[in-house]
């Protein structure tokens, strides 16, 4: 946990730059307290454990030594004391913040990140790719290297295009892993080459396949998994005013094969930004954006069949004129069956941002949610996702806006407010967690950098408003009837389940658990219940129960006088 003492030169800090004391976390606050953060850059992830804990990533740099580092984000906003994943004198090390880490269907994290150490003796970099994992973000395992190092001369390097760039790695549903990475061999833009390896148990690679460019400056753009195993790879290529997007996906039975390129579609201008998520049950959609001279920004959407092996025809999802796709405008995410994607746009002329998101049931595109921020143009997506009750998450942050969040269903909004970092404007990263926690990263770059950590508790099991009592006589013959508190949750209830008791002793106070000494009274399950003969002398308890993803919560009435 970080020391008392950092937190309070946050807070001086955040003072000093009239930004507002981070305020302690009312009782009834969904959000923590803020918390001073060691994860001071840009090269940061955020990972989802569980809904209790995510994963902190990120990379130091202290007199000549970098390092890579993680720690937990517990749900509560602490945060652990930092784990080194790699470090080295002379050393960098680059994440994909988004689409460098998997999570395996057994719980464990699986991370990939670019070293490359420089010597000045030989005037060249050496550039390693990695793998490794961890079950709790604490103890990692020894990294593994799923391609060869490559050293690159200085003198070959054009704007950092040096050997492997920008690793990417997914898993399927069986826990096969697949990795991609950007190669330069030449260190020119105009040499690039996607390479591709899958592993069966971690540890043991594929031979490599590489896919060279057709067209000119190859770009990966996307590295899904299918829903039934195997995974594709997404392109895209730039030439003549045009931008062509290419796939390939695994095949046979040890997934270390893939297909010819297929050539997907071509759009004029130029694109910034790719999505692959899955759809549906068997389908996976590519959703894609391309500029036209500042006249006009759209967003494409391109549907890969599972069953059928095919690519479905191009459809046009939004148009938005005079605008920009946003740095990192796009965000998307498949939960509770539904798919949700996020994209922001920065308008021309009038200094605003245009967020417009959507929805997919059932392979069916719901109305956009849309939103725009008066002078907002540098938002970017911070989170978005669907909860257990059907109502989205929609999240953003930027350089000129407070970070904010809102809660929409059916495309109104039902809530929403700025959060409550005590920064009027920051960059930030979210990992969403299957039952609707979210836990946050913020960094604010001007005049000074703060770093801050928070959760929001968005996973709550039912909460009673209210408490059951038992009214009527207690006398053999009478019918008993209970009221009934009633159960609300950020994380949607399921149906109250009722039920009578005969205690052997009084229950003085409400509780949260059934009484020792209570017995279930067989099929007394409704809100009444009519006492008899064989009842006499005990006392009547009576519980109600509503139970949703996160968990049950019980209330058990007081209990009535002794049974005559």
């Amino acid at each position: 946990m970080l020391s008392k003492k950092i937190l309070g030169l946050v807070t001086a800090l955040l003072v000093t730059l009239g930004l507002g004391v981070p305020q302690a976390a009312h009782a009834d606050s969904l959000y923590s307290t803020p918390t001073a953060s060691a994860a001071s850059s840009w090269e940061t992830a955020l990972i989802p454990i569980n809904d209790q804990a995510s994963l902190l990533v990120w990379t130091t740099y202290d007199n000549g030594t970098s390092a890579l580092k993680s720690a937990r984000l517990a749900i509560d906003g602490t945060v652990s004391e930092p784990t080194i994943i790699d470090q080295g004198a002379d050393t960098t090390f680059s994440i994909q913040s988004k689409t460098g880490w998997t999570q395996l269907p057994d719980g464990t994290i699986a991370l990939s990140w670019v070293s490359s150490v420089h010597s000045q003796a030989n005037a060249a970099f050496v550039k390693t790719v990695n793998v490794a994992y961890t079950s709790d973000g604490q103890e990692w395992t020894q990294a593994v290297s799923p391609f060869e190092s490559v050293t690159t001369p200085d003198s070959s390097c054009e704007y950092g295009t040096c050997s492997y760039q920008s690793a990417r790695l997914t898993s399927d549903k069986f826990g096969t892993l697949a990795v991609a990475v950007q190669s330069y061999p030449g260190g020119s833009y105009s040499d690039s080459v996607l390479m591709l390896k899958t592993s069966s148990n971690g540890t043991s690679w594929s031979s490599a396949t590489s896919f060279s460019k057709q067209l000119n400056a190859l770009e990966i753009r996307a590295l899904s998994a299918l829903p039934s195993g195997g995974f594709v790879a997404v392109w895209s290529e730039y030439s003549n005013q045009s931008l062509s997007m290419f796939a390939v996906r695994t095949v046979g039975a040890t997934l270390s094969s893939w297909t010819r390129p297929s050539l997907l579609d071509n759009v004029p201008g130029w694109g910034g930004a790719s999505l692959l998520l899955q759809t549906g049950p068997k389908s996976l959609g590519l959703f894609f954006n391309s500029e036209v001279n500042n006249d006009f920004t759209t967003l494409y959407r391109k549907d890969f069949n599972e069953v059928t092996k095919t690519w479905g025809p191009k459809q046009e999802v939004t148009v938005v004129t005079r605008s920009f796709l946003n740095y990192s405008g796009m965000i998307g995410n498949y939960n509770n069956g539904v798919t949700t994607l996020m994209a922001t746009y920065g308008i021309y002329a009038q200094g605003t941002t245009l967020i417009r998101a959507l929805y997919i049931v059932n392979g069916v595109t719901q109305p956009v949610i849309e939103r725009t921020l008066e002078g907002g143009q540098d938002s970017t997506p911070l989170v978005i996702g669907a909860r257990a009750d059907g109502s989205i998450y929609l999240g953003w942050a930027g350089q000129t806006a407070a970070p904010h969040l809102s809660i929409y269903r059916d495309g109104a909004e039902v809530s929403g407010e700025d959060i409550p970092t005590g920064l009027t404007r920051a960059y930030g990263l979210a990992a969403l967690s299957p039952s609707g926690n979210i836990f946050f990263h913020f960094n604010h770059y001007s005049p000074s950098q703060v770093y801050l950590t928070m959760t929001y508790r968005g996973a709550i099991a039912p909460a009673a408003t209210g408490t059951p009592l038992i009214k009527g006589t207690a006398k053999v013959g009478k019918k008993l009837v209970a009221t009934l508190p009633v159960f609300s949750s950020p994380s949607g209830i399921g149906i109250s389940t009722m039920q009578w008791y005969l205690c052997t002793a009084p229950v003085t106070t409400v509780q949260t658990a059934v009484p020792a000494g209570c017995l279930p009274i067989s099929k007394a399950n409704a809100t009444s219940v009519k006492l008899t003969a064989k009842q006499k002398k005990k006392y009547l308890g009576f519980a109600i129960s509503n139970t949703n993803l996160v968990g049950t919560t019980l209330v058990f009435a007081k209990t009535t006088a002794k049974i005559k």
